[in-house]
């Protein structure tokens, strides 16, 4: 048999891997651009939202001399008269540390308690902002709890901001002396307040979160026979727990978007990698893009930016794999870049990306020597 067609079969199966491997490459390119122009094609505007936040402790206050009743694991809250003029106050706090977004902005909130039990017609109840701290211990009052139960330790009392040790500089507790909202509260029911001032106290607890004490109910104290019973976080309905209701806007948010967050490629080469980076406020906003946390050289290109609202735009990241990387040890590089807004530098989102070095598909004809 000739020399030459003993290469033949040889020289067929090069011929058709090479081939494969083309189409197989050409497929990843246009899957890549395919994705590319999919993100590019739809990026996305907030223009507002709203979260809704459960007490995270809830009292009453019981008028009386010695400051020794409370209701701190109880159902109810109370605030009003009883039918011998005995004052009953309620408390409501409310943790906003982690409710809101970065960045955001409220634009209204509305308090939603349910009131299950009443001895009164239609009643004024207002709500004031408390002035120091106070807590919810284990008392638990029995029957329709009006009457309290003995104070457990921290709970607030008449007299006491924590029960036994901590006090109310007056007695009856530590509010503001004008209200922050009020609603006729008449039969059985849900009932909402919701006002300009609700509004200015939310804004100053997310700014300073320290002077965050909630808010005292105050009703009809001016007649007996004015209390309201309302449904607190401790009740076994959950749907009639109170609930405050913040409608935010997000005037400065962004996000920020990879094609493919895991490339492969050989040292000494680079990996490209792209990005949309979206400006998914309400205002225009400028960004600066910066990579952390690698170990090998990175460019981010453009390194800022400027976007309307609702636009996007595409990010390069370029990641050199040193020429020194062994392709057989599996080693992998992650770079993580941040997008930070300007106007708002609170509010920025992140990519990671993940590079590993492989070795380059290589074909390798075999060395053909004579029998």
């Amino acid at each position: 048999m000739s020399k030459t067609r003993k290469l033949m079969p040889v020289l067929i199966a090069g011929l058709f891997l090479l081939a494969t491997l083309s189409m197989f490459q050409l497929g990843r390119s246009a899957q890549a651009s395919t994705l590319s122009e999919t993100h590019a094609a739809a990026p996305a505007v907030l223009t507002g939202n709203e979260v809704s936040i459960l007490p995270v402790k809830d009292n009453t206050l019981y008028e009386q001399v010695d400051g020794t009743l409370s209701n701190g694991a109880g159902q109810y809250l109370f605030a009003g008269t009883t039918s011998l003029g005995a004052i009953r106050r309620g408390l409501l706090a409310f943790d906003l540390t982690e409710a809101l977004p970065p960045g955001a902005e409220v634009v209204s909130a509305t308090l939603t308690l349910y009131m299950s039990r009443t001895i009164a017609g239609d009643q004024p109840i207002e709500l004031r902002r408390v002035l120091a701290d106070w807590g919810e211990g284990d008392s638990q009052a029995g029957g329709e709890e009006g009457g309290g139960a003995p104070a457990g330790m921290g709970d607030a009392t008449w007299l006491h901001t924590f029960y036994d040790s901590q006090f109310w500089t007056t007695a009856g507790g530590d509010f503001a002396s004008v209200a922050s909202a009020v609603t006729t509260v008449g039969a059985v029911g849900s009932y909402e307040w919701s006002s300009d001032q609700m509004l200015d106290d939310v804004e100053g607890w997310l700014d300073d979160p320290a002077t965050n004490f909630g808010w005292l109910l105050l009703g009809n104290e001016a007649a007996s026979t004015t209390a309201k019973r309302f449904n607190t976080r401790e009740h076994i309905d959950t749907a009639t727990r109170p609930v405050l209701t913040i409608v935010y806007s997000l005037p400065y948010s962004t996000t920020l978007s990879p094609t493919a967050a895991n490339m492969n490629g050989v040292p000494g080469t680079d990996v490209t990698y792209t990005l949309l980076l979206s400006n998914t406020g309400t205002l225009s906003d400028s960004y600066d893009l910066t990579p952390a946390g690698n170990i090998w050289p990175v460019a981010v290109s453009p390194a800022s930016v400027s976007l309307a609202a609702g636009s996007g735009t595409e990010i390069t990241v370029t990641v050199t794999i040193p020429a020194a990387v062994d392709p057989n040890a599996g080693i992998s590089d992650t770079v993580t870049v941040t997008a930070t807004s300007n106007s708002a530098p609170q509010v920025m989102a992140s990519s990671q990306l993940t590079t590993t070095a492989v070795w380059q598909s290589q074909l390798f004809l075999p060395l053909i020597t004579r029998p």
